[in-house]
C-alpha cells in the first residue's frame, strides 16, 4: 500500500535452515550419478558446491572454525576477497577426494550443528563479523544468520539448475532472501549526495517481492518497509531478475526506473554477496 511505511525489522531465518537443508539432501539423493554436472558457480561442479556448503557450515562452529586467519591481514577489500577465494579453492579441491555418500553424511551433520548453533544465539547480540556488503561495523546475529541463509539458498539454486530441478522461488524461501539483500541499499546509496528527506524506492514484483523505501536523513540513508507516497526515484524489477542481479549472475537488469536516473542506476549496483 502506497504511503504505508515502517522501519525495517529484524528477520528470523533460523527456522528456515532445517527444511532448506532437507530439500537439498532430497535433491542430491535423487541424482547420485550427476554430481559432476557443471554449475554456474565459477568452475565448480555440483559436488564442489556441496563441499563449499559443508565448509561454510563448519567454519561457523566454535569448536571447528573459523579457519586460520591469513598470515598478514588483507590490506583492502580486494585482498580479503582474494584470500576468501583462495581458502574456498583449497577446501573444495581437498573434498574432491571424498565420495558423494560421505559428503551427504557430512552435509547433514554440519547443517544440523549449524542450526543448533544459530538457535542458541541471542539474535540481537553482536556477531563476530560484519555483513560487509551492507555495513562496516559488526552486525547483529540475526542479520549475520539471515545472510548465511541467503548463501545456503543461493548455492542450492546453483545445484538445482545444474540438475534440472525446480528453483525455490516460493515466497517462503525467496522473500527472506530479497528482504535480506535490500539491507544493502543504504550502503550502496551512501556515496550519492541528496537533500534531506530525499526518498528512493525499490519495488520487486512477484509473489516473493515487496516494496522498500530509503530516505536520506541527517546521518545517512534509512531503510523502510513499504512505498512512500512521494519518491525522487523508483526502481521496479521482477523477483527472478532481482536475486540474479544482486548476486552478480547478471549485470544488465531489465528494470523500470522512474525519476532520478542517477539514483536508480546506483540502486541497481547493489551486490549482496562477498565473492
Amino acid at each position: 500500500m502506497i504511503g504505508d511505511m515502517k522501519l525495517v525489522q529484524s528477520l528470523n531465518a533460523v527456522p528456515l535452515f532445517e527444511p532448506l537443508s532437507a530439500l537439498l539432501i532430497t535433491v542430491l539423493e535423487r541424482h547420485p550419478d550427476d554430481w559432476l554436472q557443471p554449475t554456474k558457480c565459477s568452475d565448480w561442479t555440483v559436488k564442489d558446491v556441496v563441499a563449499h556448503l559443508i565448509g561454510g557450515s563448519l567454519s561457523r562452529l566454535p569448536n571447528v572454525g573459523p579457519w586460520a586467519a591469513p598470515d598478514a591481514p588483507p590490506a583492502d577489500f580486494a585482498g580479503l576477497i582474494s584470500w576468501i577465494n583462495r581458502e574456498n579453492h583449497v577446501w573444495v579441491h581437498a573434498c574432491r577426494r571424498i565420495n558423494p555418500p560421505m559428503l551427504l553424511y557430512m552435509l547433514a551433520g554440519a547443517d544440523r550443528a549449524l542450526m543448533q548453533r544459530f538457535a542458541a544465539l541471542d539474535p540481537n547480540a553482536r556477531a563476530p563479523i560484519a555483513v560487509s556488503w551492507a555495513e562496516d561495523a559488526p552486525s547483529t546475529n540475526w542479520f549475520d544468520i539471515a545472510r548465511e541463509y541467503t548463501e545456503k539458498w543461493h548455492h542450492q539454486q546453483h545445484i538445482r539448475e545444474a540438475l534440472g530441478e525446480p528453483l525455490l522461488l516460493e515466497r517462503t524461501w525467496l522473500h527472506p532472501v530479497l528482504a535480506t539483500f535490500v539491507r544493502g541499499l543504504p550502503k550502496i546509496l551512501s556515496s550519492s549526495t541528496a537533500a534531506a528527506g530525499t526518498r528512493v524506492a525499490l519495488s520487486i514484483t512477484g509473489d516473493a517481492g515487496g516494496d522498500w523505501t530509503a530516505e536520506w536523513q541527517a546521518h545517512g540513508w534509512i531503510l523502510f518497509d513499504g512505498l512512500a507516497e512521494r519518491v525522487e526515484c523508483r526502481v521496479t524489477l521482477d523477483q527472478d531478475m532481482a536475486w540474479r542481479l544482486f548476486t552478480k549472475e547478471i549485470r544488465d537488469a531489465r528494470a523500470a526506473v522512474s525519476g532520478d536516473a542517477l539514483l536508480g542506476a546506483r540502486m541497481l549496483e547493489l551486490v549482496a554477496i562477498m565473492a
